[in-house]
Formats: structure tokens, C-alpha cells, sequence
């Protein structure tokens, strides 16, 4: 395996000044293979990207959260065919909104209708609970809007009992759609767990696996591998948020466990570095455990990279992709156009923060830059081909 490609078209980007800084990981079957650092950490002060920055993961702490919940479930807590109301009444009574040209992009709500099943906790997961995402294109994302979830300044819970409040996009469990799910999958954990998403994910995996960097706020030692959140825009570099003053060096006031809210650029989510997800990643690959540490059981660790969507329409993936608990995998290669064998795996976060696993080999590659907007340069359909051009050298 060569990761040559991989490696020349980061450092261009870097070069043509597309990306201030980056670093990729690279592992097969728990081996070293590429650990390389790229451009900037701070543009302006010429400061180097170290080895194992802290990077604002975004929507890459969704597969956090998916084992946190997974945790509660094999603690006997949690039954992923449980309804979500049974923990969380707010989801007692939901309606759906209903539309005149279900099919049809332009579609104009017509007014709601009760659900016909419950949410379930598998729903959160898999992102079949109705739910959608505050940027998204249905026209349920003005209803988001008008309830301030489009930039959420409350509690987690207000978040829970306001969206709770309004009507879901499909009946649950008939449709794919990326969605505010993670977020209230992130609430249930704490009101079943008893403690706050960031000291359970703190106690049941990132002290027993050694994730020395993972969390949710920075602690001030740390803020020198914290780099600058760039911004690329009209083929310019601009600093969008300077490390000394970013939003992470302080608690939000909603932990989100989807990596952030609406169009409030993953504020919220986790910070890690690409060696502890690296670990993280690999104790799923794994079957839940890394030496002598579990944290899951074998069957819950396979079941959460497994495909759950088994015909389920989604709206927003490609073709031939599937989704296991927390990414996109790859379900049908005739399919899908791109490179990749059954149960791949990847995902990304809206800082442009990119993981991909391939199970049969145990490779478990990473890029991670802090630059917006999402997506950029499609990044994340190019570091896929780039790491599959590595597996298949």
C-alpha cells in the first residue's frame, strides 16, 4: 500500500494556498502508515502545524455519541427497539407535516397530520426519526428558523422540549434524512446515563481508552495545538475565528452530540486529534475493544458500522450508500460511482475534518483541516479516491 497520492495532493493544496494546514493519518490493522503535517497552524504568525492538533471535529463526534448511546444499551439501559417517548415524554404525541407534491422539490406544506409510528431509539441513530437538519432544503427548515433552532443559544434540553414541539419531515422510520437526531440522541444519553454528555464521554470512553485530547472545551495548556479556523473564500484565505479566542475555550450552553447546531459551524461538538480518533475508530473496528479495554460488546460494535437503512429511501446520499449508525457506508458498488468495496465507511465534519474506514483491511484514514465552508474543494469525494488509489497500490 502507498499513500504517495494522498500525501502530493494535500501538500498542493497547501501550495496553491486552498487550505492553510492539515494533517493525515493513516492506519492498516493497527499499523503506522502515514502520519504526515501540512501548511500552517497560524498563517499570520508562520506558525508550523504540529503533530496532533486539536481540531474541531464537528459531525465527526456523531459516531462518539452513537457509542455513548450503544454503551447505555449494552448496560441493559437502552433497547434500540424501544419508542423515544418512553425516556424522553416530550416525543409522546409527534405530528408530520403533509405536503401537497410529497416527490417534488418545490413542495408546499399543507398542513400536518399525526404520526403514524414513534420514534424509536434505532430512528436517532440511523437518522430515520423524521427529524431534519436546520440547513436543509425541506420547507420545514422555515418552521426551524422561526424556533431559533437554526442558531441555538439555549439549553439542551429547551432544544429538546422546542423541536419536540414541531412536526417531523416523514413518518419515522421511512425516510433518511441528516438531521438534529445526534443531538437529541446526545440529551438521552444524559437524562438515561444521569450525567452530562461530556462527563459520560469523558468516563466510559475517553479515560478507559486513553483519548488524552478529546472534549468538548480546550483547557488553556492546550491552546498553542488549537490552530485557526480559516475561511476560503473568492480563491482567498481569510481567519474566520483566531485560536485565543474561539468559542471552544468555553462550555456552550448545549453540549451537541451531532457536532453543532444549524449554521452555527460545529460549535458545540467535540475537539480531538487524529491520533485518539484514530483509537477510537480502531476499538470499533476492533469489535469494541483495544488490549485489554472494552467498552462495547463485540455484536454492539459491528452492529454500529453495519448498514441500517436496508431499503429505506434516503434523501441527500448517493446512490449505493447505505448508513450505519453514524456515517455514510457503502451498501451496492454497482451502484455507486466511486471507488470502494461493501462496508466502507466515511464521514466528514463542516470544518472539513474527514475520516474513512475500510473494515477487511482495518485501514482507518484521516484528513484533518480547520478551514470552511463545507464542503470545499470536495474535499471530502477526493480524499475518499486519493485513499483508495493508497489501498489499491
Amino acid at each position: 500500500m502507498r499513500f504517495d497520492t494522498l500525501i502530493t495532493q494535500v501538500s498542493d493544496l497547501v501550495e496553491c494556498e486552498k487550505i492553510a494546514g492539515a494533517e493525515v493519518h493513516v492506519t492498516v490493522a493497527g499499523n503506522l502508515t502515514v502520519h504526515e503535517t501540512f501548511g500552517r497552524l497560524d498563517r499570520e504568525h508562520n506558525i508550523a502545524w504540529p503533530a496532533n492538533a486539536l481540531c474541531r471535529i464537528a459531525s465527526m463526534t456523531k459516531p462518539v455519541t452513537a457509542t455513548a448511546a450503544i454503551i447505555l444499551v449494552d448496560a441493559g439501559l437502552l433497547k434500540l427497539s424501544d419508542p423515544l417517548s418512553a425516556y424522553l415524554p416530550e416525543f409522546a404525541e409527534m405530528t408530520v407535516a403533509r405536503y401537497d407534491r410529497p416527490n417534488d422539490p418545490s413542495r408546499v406544506m399543507a398542513g400536518i397530520e399525526p404520526a403514524r409510528s414513534s420514534i424509536m431509539i434505532r430512528d436517532l441513530l440511523r437518522h430515520t426519526s423524521g427529524l431534519i437538519g436546520s440547513y436543509s432544503d425541506s420547507p420545514l427548515a422555515q418552521v426551524y428558523a422561526e424556533a431559533g433552532l437554526t442558531d441555538w443559544q439555549g439549553s439542551l434540553k429547551d432544544f429538546v422540549g422546542t423541536i419536540a414541539d414541531l412536526p417531523l419531515d416523514s413518518h419515522p422510520g421511512t425516510q433518511w434524512d441528516y438531521s438534529h437526531a445526534s443531538n437529541i440522541l446526545g440529551y438521552l444519553v444524559e437524562v438515561v446515563s444521569g450525567q452530562p454528555l461530556d462527563d459520560f464521554v469523558r468516563d466510559r470512553i475517553a479515560k478507559p481508552l486513553g483519548l488524552v485530547d478529546t472534549r468538548f472545551v480546550v483547557p488553556p495548556d492546550k491552546v498553542e495545538r488549537l490552530p485557526h479556523l480559516y475561511r476560503y473564500e473568492k480563491a482567498e484565505l481569510t481567519l474566520a475565528e483566531k485560536a485565543g479566542e474561539s468559542r471552544y475555550l468555553r462550555a456552550p450552553r448545549a453540549l451537541s452530540g451531532g457536532g453543532g447546531f444549524g449554521t452555527d459551524e460545529g460549535f458545540g461538538g467535540l475537539v480531538s486529534t487524529v491520533t485518539d480518533f484514530d483509537l477510537f475508530m480502531r476499538t470499533l473496528v476492533n469489535g469494541g475493544s483495544n488490549g485489554d479495554v472494552r467498552i462495547l460488546t463485540s455484536e454492539s460494535a459491528q452492529e454500529l458500522q453495519r448498514d441500517q437503512l436496508a431499503g429505506i429511501p434516503a434523501r441527500g446520499l448517493p446512490p449505493g450508500c447505505g448508513f450505519n449508525m453514524y456515517s455514510a457506508v457503502l451498501a451496492d458498488p454497482s451502484a455507486f460511482v466511486g471507488p470502494g468495496s461493501p462496508g466502507q465507511y466515511w464521514w466528514a465534519g463542516s470544518c472539513n475534518t474527514f475520516f474513512f474506514v475500510d473494515p477487511p483491511t482495518g485501514t482507518i484514514a484521516q484528513m484533518m483541516t480547520q478551514m470552511l465552508p463545507w464542503p470545499l474543494h470536495r474535499l471530502m469525494t477526493k480524499f475518499r479516491r486519493w485513499c483508495q488509489a493508497g489501498l489499491d497500490g
